[in-house]
């Protein structure tokens, strides 16, 4: 009879370990289910971001671009400016020199003529 009853507490603390131990697995499986989940969300929210990022630089780069080649345009437009006003100031430089030889040459004339 002891053995018996030995056998039946035994089983009694195999079947309530059993269930104990089934009832952790579930919890776990839960928990560990969740987390996964979790994870997935934030790779996609990471995935999103990145993707946010990429078109953000697009725009960046387009705005960039499009104020680089205005600052072109006028530098171009300065240099070209420059270049005529320069030509100017030679042209006017040189008949500067033309108007003082006269005005040197008329001066030698009027010197001889006293």
């Amino acid at each position: 009879m002891k053995d018996n009853e030995e056998n039946l507490i035994k089983e009694k603390y195999f079947k309530v370990i059993t269930l104990a131990v089934t009832e952790a697995k579930a919890y776990t499986d839960e928990k560990l289910k969740s987390i996964s989940w979790l994870m997935v969300g934030v790779v996609i929210v990471c995935f999103l971001a990145f993707i946010q990022l990429v078109v953000d630089s697009f725009h960046v780069n387009n705005a960039t671009y499009r104020e680089y080649s205005q600052k072109t345009e006028t530098t171009e437009i300065t240099q070209n400016t420059n270049k005529v006003l320069l030509k100017k100031i030679q042209d006017l430089a040189e008949q500067n020199n033309k108007n003082q030889e006269i005005i040197i040459e008329l001066q030698k004339q009027l010197l001889n003529k006293k």
